[in-house]
């Protein structure tokens, strides 16, 4: 999915260097162009090189935030590419010479939209695939110790070594002091 996503941004480049001298936004479609790049050779670095816990976690928010980045653009340079080249009004820092150029950018902004989507599920689902260290590897692996009983109104320190004032088990039916602790117990 990330070579797809790596051909589409550069297909979208080509396409936001033909409208770059629009003045309705052509700097910031380029610069929307170079992001998309950026968050290509991010993704390829993470995903072959770093991979670890925290750059995969990134990796998955850079995605999520340029998916809808791609989804703002194909919006807003769809509706552009419909201008009317009939009017021979001029308008102050408005241009509509290029639509087939605003069609491009949008067509390709839409198939961003949906590779990048696809590449931001596949991290998400599989997070824990692509991060390779696994002493800190996600929620699954957490280290419990067995000889705990987690029943509900058992709250006994076993497991958790030698407590002063001993074993501290809940019941409901008697008054109990907590254990008085002198400097030496410490």
């Amino acid at each position: 999915v990330l070579g797809v996503n790596g051909v589409f941004t550069f297909c979208f480049f080509i396409a936001a260097c033909t409208v770059a001298n629009s003045a309705n936004m052509g700097f910031n479609v380029v610069l929307t162009a170079l992001c998309f790049i950026a968050q290509v050779g991010g993704g390829w670095y993470v995903t072959n090189k770093v991979q670890t816990s925290l750059a995969v976690g990134g990796l998955i928010g850079a995605t999520f935030t340029m998916t809808f980045l791609s989804l703002i653009t194909a919006i807003y340079w769809g509706q552009l590419s419909t201008c009317d080249t009939s009017y021979n009004t001029i308008i102050d820092e408005y241009t509509c010479d290029n639509t087939g150029g605003y069609k491009a950018v949008c067509a390709f902004a839409v198939l961003l939209f949906v590779a990048q989507g696809a590449f931001c599920a596949i991290l998400t689902v599989w997070k824990d695939d692509f991060a390779l260290d696994p002493e800190i590897r996600g929620y699954d692996d957490l280290n419990r110790s067995s000889d705990v009983d987690y029943t509900p109104g058992n709250f006994s320190n076993a497991g958790l070594g030698d407590v002063p004032g001993g074993d501290y088990t809940y019941d409901a039916g008697t008054s109990h002091k907590p254990p008085t602790i002198s400097a030496a117990d410490l």
